[in-house]
């Protein structure tokens, strides 16, 4: 038996995972994976890039609801 503690907590754990992920497809997107990107080992603003625009098409091609940074789907 399932209790309410653990449903809500696998769904935090998936809600986390979908987030990892898209910040890693931005993160290649953005190009921060070539060592010569100012921004290389950096996450930071890529979510902030998404919602301009500027990394568009990455939620529809991955079908993810979750926002990084309102956690909102």
């Amino acid at each position: 038996m399932t209790s309410s503690y653990e449903a809500d907590w696998r769904k935090e754990l998936e809600e986390n995972q979908k987030r990892v992920k898209l910040q890693d497809i931005w993160y290649v997107e953005d190009g921060r994976h070539e060592p010569n990107h100012p921004k290389h080992g950096l996450y930071t603003g890529l979510a902030q890039l998404a919602r301009e625009g500027k990394l568009a098409g990455v939620l529809a091609d991955t079908n993810q609801s979750v926002d990084p940074l309102n956690n909102e789907k």
